[in-house]
């Protein structure tokens, strides 16, 4: 039982998967950075201001804090705090102690929450001096409500940032899936085709992604490979069919052949009563054999293939059976005259002598037995008549061939 295969990751969800990445990188890198540096400067601004605020309170309340002037003192950092963004001003005397204070703040738990998210808290403390003489300190803590409404802004801007970056990603990934899919169809596409008919002849399309094209160009260079070796795979199926099906000397059929050509002629409703057989044999072949050579008598076997060859009917079929025996099928017989006519056809191929190559010439002729399948129920019956015939026209050699007859009217009235 073959192993199940796991299951791979797709192209889609890796694209997927990277673009995730690529969104949460984002995210923390440019997130981060621009929150960072956005803070910073507002934090030194912050300080700028309050330290700028302190600056202003201490030329007012100046002369007041000489003067202990406490109503003076609050009176003038309430003018100033009028719409500063501070929580807090405080006006202190040399020892710290407080002479004045105006806190904005709406509530204590504010300024705890204003603590924990910023460091812009921690109070700007500014020196009264007189004639070279601290004689006091005004300390303003800042306001991070700027802070706060600009943070929100920038999450906000970020939350529509990554959402528009998200559509581009989202929009250029799936247009490079698109393209890179259409490339890996057409790919699937040639290789299921060349799969499915075996056409080895077929190539991989030029594509638009170098990566593709160069597995394109490889592919297809392998499939010349394959186009090469499996046309030489059929040639050599092809001759070796040949060679299973033909005589090596003559080039004709051979037995094997031969049955099987007569076989599917029977299985033919409308050709099986339409088919006559030859039967032929050489006269004195043995004599050539032995007076020549094997190697005349392999040229005389030739040349006989040759001339019959010549003298039979284009549809004709015929085979060498072994030796000096032949055999020829012929198909689409509509009457003995029509055979008989065949048959003379055939004996006038021996009335030129064959010509040997150092001159000598060789006169041959051979016997031909004749029969007619509507006498035969089956191709051996056909064979067995036809091999009969030919015994009973060697037995005749001024006839030279003989029909084979269930009746001997029909041989009568044919001149047998």
């Amino acid at each position: 039982m073959p192993l199940e295969q796991p299951k791979m990751p797709s192209l889609r969800s890796i694209l997927n998967r990277t673009q995730l990445l690529i969104l949460l990188v984002i995210i923390l890198i440019g997130g981060s950075a621009i929150s960072f540096i956005s803070f910073y400067t507002l934090d030194r601004y912050s300080d700028k201001n309050s330290l700028l605020i302190a600056d202003t309170v201490r030329h007012r309340v100046d002369a007041a804090v000489v003067f202990r002037d406490t109503d003076a003192i609050q009176e003038s950092i309430e003018q100033v705090s009028q719409g500063q963004e501070v929580n807090k001003i405080q006006v202190l005397d040399q020892d710290e102690t407080l002479l004045a204070e105006v806190d904005l703040r709406a509530n204590q738990s504010e300024f705890w929450f204003e603590h924990l998210l910023f460091k812009n808290i921690t109070p700007v403390s500014v020196a009264i001096v007189h004639q070279e003489k601290t004689i006091g300190w005004v300390r303003v803590y800042g306001s991070s409500k700027s802070m706060l409404s600009f943070a929100a802004q920038v999450f906000a801007a970020m939350i529509v940032t990554l959402l528009l970056i998200l559509i581009c990603i989202a929009g250029l990934t799936y247009r490079a899936y698109h393209h890179i899919m259409l490339s890996f169809d057409r790919v699937n596409y040639t290789a299921n085709l060349i799969k499915q008919q075996r056409a080895f002849n077929l190539r991989m399309p030029q594509d638009v992604f170098d990566e593709l094209n160069q597995l394109g160009m490889t592919f297809n260079a392998l499939l010349v490979e394959l186009d090469e070796w499996h046309n030489d795979i059929a040639h050599e199926n092809k001759r070796l069919v040949y060679q299973a099906r033909h005589d090596d000397l003559t080039g004709l059929a051979n037995r094997a052949y031969f049955e099987e050509y007569l076989g599917r002629l029977y299985d033919q409703a409308d050709q099986r009563d339409k088919v006559a057989l030859f039967f032929i044999d050489g006269d004195g072949f043995k004599g050539v054999n032995d007076t020549y050579g094997h190697q005349a008598g392999d040229l005389v076997l030739i040349e006989m293939a040759r001339r019959l060859t010549q003298y039979l009917r284009q549809q004709d079929f015929m085979a060498r059976l072994g030796g000096d025996e032949f055999a020829v099928i012929l198909p689409n017989i509509s009457s003995v005259e029509h055979v008989l006519l065949v048959v003379q056809n055939v004996l006038n191929a021996t009335h030129e002598p064959i010509y040997l190559p150092n001159g000598q010439s060789i006169y041959f002729s051979f016997s031909v037995g004749v029969a007619m399948s509507v006498d035969a129920a089956t191709p051996q019956q056909l064979i067995h008549h036809a091999d009969q015939a030919m015994y009973t026209a060697k037995a005749s050699p001024e006839q030279r061939y003989a029909l084979y007859q269930h009746s001997p009217s029909i041989g009568k009235k044919y001149g047998y």
